[in-house]
């Protein structure tokens, strides 16, 4: 047992220490970014150019420095407002304003909490530290997984590396909720594998008010749990342990909702104010055929790089299609239950917009069998795999130099 805590130590250690430097390789392109290219805002109001690019001549002290301000963008600032004050109290049936009910309550819970236990005072500090260390946490549980699915270490490092370059990689890293859930998502696939379905249940239920997908994650331990079942509930046994951990696993969310309930009125609260964000429930992936007849490079308002969005969502659906086609004979129940898991995850963001492709990405990147898929298909085809890599690093430059200087199309 200690020589298993000494080796889980050295591992997150070893993860924490690759983390740091990926993650201050995405500051330190933001800086260059910052000082390169003009701010959006400084486009926007067609400021000149020598107020927008770095001045040379002062040297690199006269150029701009990132500040902690600059990592709280967009959604962010409702993260803390949920955790300085929590939500609104509003009567649904009334209200056709946007508010910050439609967010989720585990990570401004997590914030608050950190402030409570004296860690920092600034709400943007302590979901710096929180985010990461969520994200050293995912990529544990991730390498446990890999291990498990008998990947050798340079193939796990590769799995590493892909969720390390993909494009929107800095928004593990910054006052928003995929860290999170990433972390969350691993700890139920991992739990669930081991046949260990309290703990699974637990994340899966704690997924599930982190943001809405997390419902998957609980369907994803029903059906592990039935599996191990071989589908023959006579015994009350059986059907007692599925009872309970499904129970387990729905309390956080039945907990959030019902509070929900009593503050609006609205036990669906936070899924009907999405609408009131101009999001509504569509049929999967329209989106996607729309922007195939309706092609786009930026949406209106800038909100959203279209060839950007459509190459990023193309590489993961299709991937997603080879694998079944390529394995559909060598699959166990198991695995399928994973696959099927796996695609949901990016069904759901296809299924709750309107003709645009706005944070599709963003939503894509935290659907764990992605990554293992990728090195599983190509572990033999390195120039394919190598493609797969520069793409993301790439973009991942391109996001998070769009991320820092203000432009709205990385959300």
């Amino acid at each position: 047992m200690e020589k298993n805590f000494t080796n889980n130590l050295s591992l997150i250690l070893k993860l924490l220490i690759i983390v740091i430097i990926s993650r201050l390789s995405l500051c330190f392109v933001g800086y260059l970014g910052m000082n390169t290219f003009p701010m959006y805002d400084a486009v926007k109001n067609k400021i000149s150019k020598d107020t927008t690019l770095i001045n040379l001549s002062g040297g690199i002290g006269g150029s701009n420095k990132l500040k902690l301000e600059d990592f709280n963008k967009f959604d962010s600032g409702f993260y803390f407002q949920i955790a300085d004050s929590g939500y609104p109290k509003v009567n649904m049936s009334e209200s056709s304003s946007a508010t910050r009910i439609s967010f989720f309550p585990l990570y401004p819970i997590l914030l608050r909490s950190m402030r409570l236990l004296h860690i920092s005072s600034n709400n943007i500090v302590n979901s710096l530290i929180l985010s990461n260390l969520l994200l050293v946490l995912a990529l544990y549980y991730i390498y446990r997984i890999c291990e498990d699915r008998g990947f050798e270490k340079n193939e796990i490092t590769l799995v590493i590396a892909l969720i390390l370059c993909y494009p929107y990689s800095i928004f593990y890293s910054i006052p928003y909720t995929e860290s999170l859930f990433l972390f969350l998502s691993a700890a139920t696939i991992y739990y669930a594998t081991k046949k260990d379905f309290l703990k699974a249940a637990i994340f899966a239920g704690l997924s599930s008010i982190s943001r809405f997908p997390g419902v998957v994650n609980i369907a994803y331990l029903f059906f592990m749990l039935i599996s191990e079942q071989d589908f023959k509930l006579q015994d009350k046994g059986q059907i007692k342990k599925v009872l309970s951990n499904m129970i387990i696993s729905i309390i956080p969310l039945t907990i959030y909702f019902s509070y929900m309930k009593y503050l609006t009125g609205d036990f669906l609260a936070p899924l009907h104010d999405v609408g009131n964000w101009g999001r509504k429930l569509s049929i999967p992936f329209k989106s996607y055929f729309y922007y195939i007849l309706h092609p786009y490079f930026f949406s209106s308002g800038g909100w959203n790089n279209g060839v950007i969005s459509f190459a990023i969502a193309t590489l993961v659906i299709l991937l997603f299609i080879y694998y079944a086609i390529r394995n559909y004979k060598k699959l166990n129940i198991k695995q399928w239950i994973l696959f099927i898991y796996g695609f949901l995850i990016i069904v759901v963001p296809f299924s709750n917009f309107g003709s645009d492709l706005v944070s599709i990405p963003r939503y894509l990147m935290v659907s764990v069998p992605m990554y293992l898929y990728i090195v599983e298909l190509y572990r033999e085809k390195h120039y394919i795999f190598s493609g797969y890599l520069y793409f993301f690093a790439a973009l991942n430059g391109l996001i998070t130099i769009g991320f820092f200087n203000g432009y709205y199309f990385v959300v």
